[in-house]
């Protein structure tokens, strides 16, 4: 394996800030547009969300792969012809759904440990999984490929 490593130094966490955006919303929309540039799709994507507030709680997942970011992926890769202003109120809106899924998840409203605890519980009693569980989008969707997660760094 090679690795290779590039340091932007032109802006950091606080460049979105200047412009009333979430750093963390700012470069998950920027993964899922790299990685839609790479394979022309987006992909499942795994961030961790903290959920300490609750009792022996420790993770969930914020899931940045959505409607709104292939919107704007779309828009930004040519697939969808519209005007930098339009570029410009797609990624809000990526960002807006991003950071409304964040504040969810954090705040125990996330869907995720919720389908895994209905699933183990079916299976710790024997029964048939529901459906669901054996959905291909369902199967699909749990195959992260893009795993992140915020890293808070002076330098950035």
């Amino acid at each position: 394996m090679d690795l290779y490593i590039l340091r932007y130094k032109q802006y950091g966490r606080e460049f979105p800030k200047t412009v009333n955006m979430s750093p963390d919303s700012f470069i998950q929309l920027a993964l899922q547009l790299a990685h839609f540039k790479l394979h022309k799709y987006l992909v499942p994507t795994y961030e961790s969300a903290s959920t300490r507030r609750f009792a022996l709680a420790r993770v969930d997942n914020i899931r940045a792969c959505s409607m709104p970011a292939l919107e704007w992926c779309k828009a930004m890769t040519g697939q969808t012809k519209c005007s930098t202003d339009e570029k410009i109120r797609l990624l809000r809106k990526a960002m807006e759904w991003q950071t409304e899924i964040m504040l969810e998840t954090i705040l125990g409203h996330g869907v995720d440990n919720h389908l895994l605890g209905l699933r183990q519980i079916a299976l710790a009693h024997g029964k048939e999984l529901p459906n669901i569980f054996k959905d291909p989008s369902y199967m699909e969707s749990n195959r992260f490929r893009l795993s992140t997660s915020q890293v808070s760094y002076k330098l950035f």
